[in-house]
C-alpha cells in the first residue's frame, strides 16, 4: 500500500505508522489513529514532511487559519499519488485535524526560506492557499518539485479524459440509434484522447499502480465497455437481418449476416473478457444461439422442399398438388444451386441426391397436370356434345394450359417428357378445331334470330327454372349465352340479385366441380350478384359439393329440384308435374 518515489523519499516510516505523545526528549505522532489509517485504500505515498509547532495555516480572501498540533503533537504533510494530505496531531478538542487537496485543484506551488523556518506553499484554484511548515534544515525541493509536475499532469491526463468521456457517452447515443458508424467515429476519437492521457501520464510515474494510471484506466474500461455495445448493437442488426432474408428465402444473404453478428459477438466477447465484465456469459450464449440458427439455416432449404414436396403427395385435390409440387420443385432447384460460388459448402445436400429428387418432382408434376387437363378435356367434350359450346371452349382452354405448362417444366427439366405432351397438344388443338366447326354450323342453323339450339332441351330446362324462381316472386329473364341461365332480382325483403346455372345432364349424368368453379367465377366477376345457384337434372359429385361449400355456391340435385317444381306445381321438361 505504500510506496516512495524513490528510495529516500520518506523519512520516518513511523509517521506512517506512530500514534500518541512524545515526551520531553522526543516527539509524538497523532492523537486518533496512525497516519495510515488516513490514506485511502490504494492510496500511495511519496514523501512525508512533518514539524510539531507551526502546522498548517489556511489563507484566503476571507482571512487565514492556523492549524497546530497539540503538545507532544504533530503535523504531517503526506505527497501521496492523488493529493497533498495534511493531518495535524490533536489540533483540537476533537482530536486530529485532516485536510486533502487533490491534485486537480492545486494551481501552484512554491517554497520559502526563512532563517529558522522554511515552507511549501500549495496555491488551489479555488484561492485558497495551504502553507505547511519544516525546519531550515529539511531538504523540501524533491517534495515541492513533485507537487508541482504532478499537478501540471494531473491536470492535462484530467482535461484529457474529460474529452475521452464525452465521447464515450456518445458511443452509447449513438449506438442505440443504430448509428454504428457515428458510434465508431466516437470511440476511435475517445481512444485518440485516453491515449494522450496516457503520453501526459507517464511524465509523471511510469508506475501503473499509482493512482493516475487507475484514473485513466477507469476511463478506458467505459470506453471499453461502450465499443463492447457498438459490436453488440452491430451484432443485434445483423441478426434481424438475416432472420428477414431467411423468411425471404435469400438463403445466402441470410447466412452472411449471420456470419456477420457471430463475429461481431466475438469481437464483444473478446473485449468482455479482457476487461473482466458481466457481459460475458450473456454475449456468449448469444454468439452460440447464432451458430445453432446457421447449422438450422443451412438444413433449411433441403428440408422446405422435401416436406412441401410431402404435402403435395398427400393432397387430395389435383389444384392443391399441383401447386405444392411447383413450389417443391422450386425449392428444390434453390437448394441445388445455393453453394455455387461458395468456396465452402453451406446448405445439406448432395447435388446428386437433389437432382434425382428433382426428376421425381418434375414426373409427379407433369402427371399431375396431364390429370388436371384430361379432367377438363373430358368435361370439355361432354359439354360440345349438350352443345354447350361456351363452356366446352372453356373447359378445353384450361386443359391446353395445363398441358403447356407440363410442356414447359419437361422442355426444360426431362424432354424424354415431351412426345407425349406435345401429342396431347395437337389432340387438344383439333378438338377446338371441331368445336369451332360445330359452334358455327349451329350458329348457321339459328339463322337472324339469335335464338339457341333447344335440340338438347337446355333452353327449356333453363325456362322450367325461370318459372320455379318467378313463382317465388323474383323477377326473372333468361340468357341464351354464357354459363348463366336465368338471372333472378328482387326489391323485397331486401335488393338482392341471383344468378342460375341450369346444367342439364339428364337423370343419369353427373354435375362436377367444373360447373360449380364457372359458376362461382361468373359470381364473382359479375359485380352486382349476391348468390349464385346450380341446379341440375342429375346428381352432383362429392368434389362438386366440396367445392361448393368452400366458394359459397347454392346446390340443387335432380332429386330436390324434382321436389320442388312438385311443391310448385310446375311441369317438367317431359310435361309431367315435377319430372325433370
Amino acid at each position: 500500500m505504500v510506496a516512495s518515489q524513490d528510495d529516500d523519499g520518506i523519512s520516518d516510516e513511523e509517521l506512517l505508522t506512530g500514534t500518541g505523545s512524545g515526551g520531553m526528549f522526543a516527539s509524538g505522532y497523532l492523537s486518533d489513529q496512525p497516519l495510515i489509517e488516513y490514506l485511502g485504500e490504494s492510496e500511495r505515498v511519496s514523501y512525508l514532511l512533518s514539524n510539531t509547532k507551526k502546522g498548517v495555516r489556511e489563507e484566503s480572501d476571507d482571512g487565514s487559519t492556523a492549524y497546530t498540533p497539540g503538545d507532544g503533537y504533530q503535523a504531517i504533510a503526506a505527497v501521496t499519488d492523488t493529493r497533498v494530505l495534511f493531518v495535524v496531531g490533536d489540533c483540537s478538542e476533537d482530536g486530529d485535524e485532516m485536510f486533502g487537496v487533490p491534485y486537480t485543484e492545486i494551481e501552484d506551488v512554491k517554497t520559502n526560506r526563512g532563517v529558522l523556518k522554511k515552507s511549501v506553499d500549495v496555491w488551489t484554484t479555488s484561492g485558497v492557499r495551504w502553507r505547511f511548515f519544516v525546519k531550515s534544515g529539511v531538504e523540501v525541493g524533491p517534495a515541492a518539485e513533485y507537487l508541482e509536475r504532478a499537478a501540471v499532469v494531473w491536470s492535462r491526463v484530467e482535461g484529457q479524459l474529460q474529452h475521452a468521456r464525452k465521447y464515450v457517452a456518445a458511443i452509447s447515443d449513438h449506438a442505440t440509434e443504430g448509428d454504428h458508424e457515428q458510434a465508431r467515429e466516437a470511440a476511435t476519437t475517445a481512444r485518440e484522447y485516453v491515449e494522450e492521457a496516457r503520453r501526459k501520464a507517464a511524465e509523471l510515474t511510469e508506475d501503473r499502480e499509482d493512482a493516475i494510471w487507475d484514473r485513466i484506466e477507469t476511463t478506458e474500461r467505459r470506453l471499453e465497455k461502450g465499443v463492447l455495445d457498438i459490436h453488440v448493437s452491430r451484432a443485434d442488426g445483423q441478426v434481424a437481418t438475416a432472420e428477414r432474408k431467411w423468411q425471404a428465402e435469400q438463403y445466402n444473404d441470410a447466412y452472411d449476416s449471420f456470419l456477420a453478428a457471430r463475429n461481431q459477438y466475438e469481437l464483444a466477447l473478446d473485449i468482455a473478457r479482457e476487461q473482466d465484465l458481466p457481459e460475458a456469459d450473456d454475449i456468449r450464449t448469444w454468439a452460440d444461439e447464432v451458430t445453432q440458427r446457421i447449422d438450422q439455416l443451412s438444413k433449411s432449404p433441403l428440408q422446405r422442399a422435401e416436406d412441401t414436396y410431402e404435402r403435395a403427395r398427400a393432397a387430395e385435390d389435383l389444384d392443391t398438388t399441383i401447386e405444392l409440387l411447383a413450389e417443391s420443385l422450386e425449392t428444390y432447384q434453390s437448394a441445388l444451386v445455393l453453394d455455387w460460388g461458395n468456396e465452402d459448402q453451406r446448405f445439406a445436400g448432395d447435388s446428386e441426391t437433389i437432382r434425382t429428387q428433382i426428376e421425381a418432382v418434375v414426373g409427379d408434376l407433369v402427371g399431375a397436370r396431364r390429370d388436371l387437363a384430361e379432367k377438363r378435356w373430358r368435361a370439355g367434350d361432354w359439354f360440345s356434345e349438350t352443345g354447350e359450346f361456351d363452356r366446352a371452349r372453356s373447359e378445353y382452354e384450361a386443359a391446353r394450359e395445363h398441358v403447356e405448362a407440363a410442356l414447359s417444366v419437361a422442355r426444360e427439366l426431362d424432354p424424354d417428357l415431351e412426345p407425349a405432351l406435345a401429342d396431347d397438344l395437337t389432340d387438344l388443338d383439333a378438338a377446338i378445331e371441331r368445336l369451332t366447326d360445330r359452334s358455327n354450323g349451329a350458329d348457321r342453323e339459328s339463322g337472324e334470330s339469335g335464338e339457341r339450339d333447344s335440340g338438347d332441351g337446355s333452353d327449356e330446362f333453363g325456362e322450367v327454372v325461370a318459372r320455379l324462381w318467378a313463382g317465388r316472386g323474383w323477377e326473372t329473364a333468361t340468357r341464351a349465352e354464357g354459363v348463366v341461365d336465368v338471372v333472378a332480382t328482387r326489391d323485397h325483403p331486401i335488393p338482392e340479385k341471383q344468378l342460375v346455372v341450369a346444367h342439364q345432364c339428364g337423370p343419369d349424368g353427373t354435375c362436377d366441380r367444373t360447373v360449380v368453379e364457372s359458376a362461382a367465377d361468373t359470381r364473382d366477376s359479375d359485380g352486382d350478384a349476391d348468390v349464385v345457384a346450380v341446379l341440375t337434372d342429375g346428381s352432383v359429385t362429392d368434389d362438386a359439393r366440396s367445392v361448393a361449400r368452400e366458394r359459397n355456391v347454392k346446390l340443387l340435385d335432380g332429386d330436390r329440384l324434382a321436389d320442388a317444381l312438385d311443391a310448385a306445381g310446375i311441369a317438367g321438361l317431359d310435361g309431367e308435374s315435377g319430372t325433370v
